[in-house]
């Protein structure tokens, strides 16, 4: 029964905006939807009209609030009808909606509204609606992560905020991503929004004064409430509702009669590294490491090609980095132990020791419960005991890893994170991050990826800066699938923050 409670969990649609929310390495991608099964009564009701009609999953009993929805598939919904400042592309990288212009400071964010966009109930969106929306934001569990670098905010004239930072951030624009809603409406369940799409009590019809002067081919989109009995998956194949989102986290890789297409999600896989005690302080023995991995085979292997490799700690689709190729080369991994002095000998040493003669051994802690990140520790073992390092794994409850992480009672783990959208790696770099375990604040590193966010470093330099110390070691991006109707034309496009991104151009064929 659990583990079919695990797989309905993820058939939630997960957004990389929400799972911002208190994450870190020690921390579980959780869902919150009960197990359901689809009724045939149900079934006979909507199927018939699903298949020429766009249809959506719709909790009628959690809000479409977007500062109170609790339910992935109604946060889903309100990203149609509520537009923010800037939204992301493809390439995790910002473009305007409401605003018009931005001038990023050291200790401030000035953006300029376009001054023409309208609340869906014809008034106008201004200054203050913005204030009172990032507030209302500032406040809520979905958002306050992903405004943490943002200290307040302030109408500084009609169509005009000033954002204070916490600290520079020269990505911060990817964070006005918040939802915007009318002055004043925050406790209606459904606010007054400026979205693509406007709320009735059956349907979402398209918004006619939207900013973008765009009319959508899909002008109405269907909602299918859902109660206890509902299964995603089947409600998907028979024709029930179009469209879909599984994030994986569950490690069920479930086949359905419905295209699928794979989604690149914020969600760093590294090897976590105690390197403030023994001989991980030594930087050259973590780069030995990071070479002697095939991150390519984890992809393939442990994560059943659902995943990204990554050599740097960035997601590879965002636009400010580049492609980069490959380390993988164990006979460099070699020549660097040896170079630096962790040799043995093939007739007396089944495994290399340090310059005082101690074996190297290392444990690499994972949480059991995650198949992935269970199969990729065992192959990080494989991988160091090909270059002759000692490793065992330790495979524990999620409480207990969790538990040894905080105490620093590891040597190497397997981590997973869900980045913010400004790929801010404060979870690792600062004193409160909840990836700083093991990780050395003072070192050279966290001083570069300073510079990198006051503008005096490129994304680059911070990259090569970090291929040198390694802090950590990056393996790959999980992916999540998008899973929609054959009925629905193939020309999607989806993003973690919005999985409809180009729904104007979507069609029922």
């Amino acid at each position: 029964m659990k583990k079919i409670i695990c797989i309905i969990l993820s058939l939630i649609m997960l957004f990389s905006f929400a799972a911002c929310k208190g994450t870190g390495d020690t921390e579980e991608t959780t869902l919150s939807q009960e197990e359901t099964t689809q009724s045939e009564q149900e079934t006979e009701k909507t199927s018939s009209n699903a298949r020429t009609s766009f249809i959506l999953p719709y909790s009628e009993a959690d809000s479409l609030s977007p500062f109170k929805a609790q339910t992935q598939i109604n946060r889903a919904i309100t990203t149609l009808l509520y537009d923010s400042l800037y939204t992301l592309d493809e390439s995790f990288m910002p473009s305007a909606v409401l605003a018009k212009t931005s001038e990023i400071g050291s200790e401030t964010v000035e953006v300029t509204l376009s001054g023409t966009a309208k609340f869906s109930d014809s008034s106008e969106l201004n200054a203050t609606d913005v204030v009172y929306s990032f507030n209302q934001a500032k406040e809520s569990d979905r958002y306050s992560a992903l405004l943490s670098g943002i200290d307040s905010a302030a109408a500084t004239d009609r169509y005009k905020i000033r954002f204070n930072l916490s600290q520079p951030d020269a990505f911060v624009l990817s964070v006005l991503t918040f939802p915007i809603i009318k002055y004043g409406s925050a406790e209606q369940n459904v606010p007054t929004g400026s979205g693509r799409y406007v709320f009735s009590t059956d349907k979402l019809s398209y918004n006619k004064s939207h900013i973008s002067g765009e009319k959508p081919k899909i002008k109405t989109i269907g909602i299918f409430s859902l109660n206890d009995r509902t299964n995603f998956v089947d409600a998907l194949q028979i024709g029930n509702i179009s469209f879909i989102f599984r994030d994986l986290s569950d490690c069920e890789i479930q086949r359905a009669v419905a295209r699928s297409v794979p989604l690149t999600l914020n969600n760093l896989i590294f090897i976590g590294v105690n390197s403030k005690s023994g001989a991980l302080k030594d930087k050259a023995l973590r780069q030995a490491i990071n070479l002697a991995v095939d991150k390519d085979a984890i992809v393939s292997q442990d994560f059943q090609s659902y995943a990204v490799r990554t050599e740097s700690p960035f997601n590879p689709k965002w636009g400010e980095t580049k492609e980069q190729d490959s380390v993988f080369d164990q006979s460099e991994a070699v020549e660097i132990l040896e170079k630096n002095g962790y040799t043995y000998s093939s007739q007396t040493d089944k495994y290399r020791r340090d310059t005082d003669g101690k074996t190297l051994y290392f444990k690499i802690l994972v949480c059991e419960e995650n198949e992935f990140r269970a199969s990729a520790a065992k192959s990080v073992a494989k991988y160091l005991s090909q270059i002759g390092i000692y490793t065992e794994v330790e495979a524990v409850s999620y409480k207990k890893y969790k538990e040894k992480i905080k105490e620093k009672d590891f040597d190497l783990y397997i981590g997973e994170i869900k980045l913010c959208e400004n790929m801010s790696l404060s979870p690792f770099f600062s004193k409160s991050g909840k990836a700083r375990y093991g990780v050395d604040l003072d070192s050279e590193i966290t001083a570069s990826y300073s510079e990198m966010l006051q503008q005096n470093k490129s994304v680059s330099v911070f990259e090569s800066d970090f291929s040198k110390e390694l802090p950590f070691i990056p393996l790959c991006y999980r992916q999540g699938i998008v899973m929609t109707s054959n009925t629905l034309s193939d020309n999607i496009k989806s993003v973690p923050t919005d999985l409809f991104a180009n729904i104007y151009e979507w069609k029922m064929n």
